[in-house]
């Protein structure tokens, strides 16, 4: 039995992984967040969910998609995204100080790189030899597969999709800060950025801005409804991230000249979002025949595919194959 962890920003995933790659026990926990919120405390939530899940059998070790970019040989984290205390901390090691994990082995990896592992290992991208996947949450996840591996580049930044920059002017650039306080600029700096432009967090708080409501009031599945029920405002709204996206696409596949494009998160379960996508896509791709033939897919994996990307890097890391594994979530 393998334990499989998947770090948000608001919630703790979890799952026993069984010898035929089936989940045991599954559930969720609340991250630590606020002001009291630190890396001890984090290490404390996972231990007690070790001992929970171990409980009945002493697990081959513990494998976790975490946000920020991630030194997969050191186990450090960099950045952690929503979790920020996580930032240039050696988490395997502070992990493995912890009372009954000493011995245990942690593996550690990106949450978008996860998503793409699980795809180029049992899912949608699993006959490309090159492929990138877009996950669209708070803000924009994603993997690149190169000759079928994950591809991280020196500093870790390969798939980090979020920063890529959009629609700056040369006017924007005069206007940038540079304060030197990191909180001021960068609070303007990410204005611009495909987060901003086309996360699902950026969607939902333009939205009740537009609206005249308190940011955190609509949801996702709030807007397709508004937009299914003739909003305007909405509709033009998901049209504009639509085409965002679409542009990002095309440029990505121009760059790196993938064999399948995959989108995914929780917001690719409402099929207009990807509907809207591809619409711009087939549109832009009349640009110029280099264009042609993109070639885009859904994510087969949506609220496990963290977990089960987890799984795939340990069993790379550790020198394991696991057929029956591979077998299971084939078949999902």
């Amino acid at each position: 039995m393998l334990i499989a962890i998947d770090v948000g920003g608001t919630f703790i995933k979890y799952a026993q992984v069984l010898e035929d790659g089936s989940f045991g026990k599954k559930g969720k926990v609340p991250a630590p967040v606020g002001p009291d919120a630190d890396a001890g405390r984090f290490a404390d939530v996972i231990c007690s969910l070790v001992r929970d899940l171990s409980s009945e059998e002493k697990p081959e070790g513990i494998t976790m998609a975490l946000p920020g970019r991630i030194d997969v040989d050191r186990g450090i984290v960099y950045g952690g995204g929503g979790l920020p205390y996580l930032d240039k901390i050696p988490l395997a090691d502070l992990l493995h100080s912890r009372p009954g994990l000493a011995s245990l082995p942690i593996s550690m990896e990106n949450d978008g790189k996860c998503a793409a592992l699980a795809e180029a290992w049992t899912g949608n991208a699993k006959d490309a030899a090159d492929a990138i996947v877009l996950v669209f949450g708070t803000g924009i996840g994603g993997g690149i597969i190169k000759d079928g591996q994950i591809h991280r580049g020196r500093r870790l930044l390969a798939g980090e999709m979020s920063f890529l920059l959009m629609g700056m002017t040369r006017e924007d650039l005069k206007a940038f800060p540079f304060t030197g306080d990191p909180p001021e600029d960068t609070i303007y700096y990410e204005s611009y950025t495909a987060s901003a432009r086309c996360s699902t967090g950026s969607l939902t708080e333009k939205a009740a801005r537009l609206k005249g409501m308190p940011v955190g009031t609509l949801s996702g599945e709030d807007l397709f409804v508004m937009a299914k029920e003739g909003d305007a405002d909405i509709k033009d709204l998901l049209d504009e991230m639509y085409f965002q996206i679409a542009q990002m696409c095309l440029s990505l596949y121009v760059a790196f000249d993938p064999d399948i494009i995959l989108i995914g998160g929780g917001i690719s379960e409402e099929p207009a979002f990807f509907e809207g996508i591809g619409t711009y896509v087939e549109k832009l791709k009349e640009i110029d025949p280099v264009y042609r033939e993109l070639k885009l897919g859904l994510c087969r994996y949506r609220n496990d595919s963290n977990l089960i990307g987890a799984v795939r890097h340990f069993r790379l890391q550790h020198g394991q194959q696991s057929l029956k594994e591979r077998s299971s979530y084939e078949n999902k």
